[in-house]
């Protein structure tokens, strides 16, 4: 496992607001976890999940 992410740092590394990350954890589109209430993303996860959009394999 990776680094585990906020939401507000994904949302930062991605230029986008904090509820357009939420929904794509919710609807299944970026995996996270959630510890103590906050959804955390593994770096590693993200990583793959922007490799995927670059070769048009992800979703959204």
């Amino acid at each position: 496992m990776g680094k585990l992410l906020s939401v507000k740092e994904v949302a930062g590394i991605l230029g986008l607001h904090e509820a357009v990350i939420r929904r794509y954890i919710r609807s299944g589109v970026l995996s996270a976890v959630r510890l103590e209430g906050a959804y955390r993303i593994d770096e590693k996860d993200l990583n793959n999940w922007l490799e995927k959009r670059k070769t048009g394999q992800g979703e959204k």
